[in-house]
C-alpha cells in the first residue's frame, strides 16, 4: 500500500504502528523522510505487522550502535519495572547519549542525514512481556534526543 493510500485510510506509515503528525511533504512522493521506531522480534516476524520499508537500524542493548542502553542499565530497569526505575534509567540513558554525543557526533550526525534523505527506524524489542509499555523504550528517548538536536529531522512517534 502506498503512502496516500496509508493515510486516506487513517493516517498510518511504515508497520502501521506510528502515526503522521508532524509529517512535513516533500515532491517526489508526498512527504519527507523520517526517523521513527519499529519493533524488533525473535523469531518469525507476525504478519500483521511487517516489516516497515526504509533503512532498519538495530539499536539494543548488545550492538555498538550510537542509541544503544547500556546493558546494566536496561538490566537494572526491567528487574523492577517501576516509575522510580524508569525515571533512573531515563537519566542514566540521556546522559550516556550526552556523552557519546560529546565524544563523537559523527554517528549523530549521519543518522540524522540519513533521516532526511529516507525513512530510518531504530529498532528495539519493546513492547515485551516485561516492558509492555512502548513509550518506556529506549528508542522513544532515542527519537526524543534526536529530535532535539536535530530540529530539521521529521520524529513519527509510536501511537499511544
Amino acid at each position: 500500500m502506498g503512502f496516500a493510500a496509508r493515510i486516506a485510510r487513517g493516517g498510518k506509515i511504515g508497520t502501521g504502528r506510528f502515526s503522521v503528525f508532524g509529517v512535513r511533504f516533500s515532491e517526489e512522493d508526498g512527504r519527507r523522510a523520517m526517523l521513527a521506531r519499529y519493533k524488533i522480534y525473535r523469531g518469525k516476524r507476525p504478519a500483521e505487522d511487517p516489516l516497515p520499508d526504509g533503512l532498519r537500524k538495530d539499536t539494543r542493548k548488545h550492538t555498538r550502535h550510537c542509541l544503544r542502553p547500556s546493558a546494566e542499565a536496561v538490566a537494572a530497569y526491567l528487574a523492577d519495572p517501576t516509575e522510580e526505575a524508569w525515571e533512573e534509567f531515563s537519566r542514566s540513558y540521556l546522559s550516556a547519549l550526552e556523552e557519546r554525543f560529546a565524544e563523537d557526533r559523527a554517528p549523530f550526525d549521519e543518522l540524522a542525514s540519513a533521516a532526511t534523505e529516507g525513512d530510518v527506524y531504530i529498532g528495539c524489542n519493546c513492547p515485551t512481556q516485561t516492558n509492555p509499555d512502548v513509550d518506556r523504550c529506549h528508542t522513544v528517548l532515542a527519537l526524543q534526543f534526536m529530535e532535539e538536536r536535530y530540529g530539521e529531522l521529521e520524529v513519527c512517534w509510536p501511537e499511544k
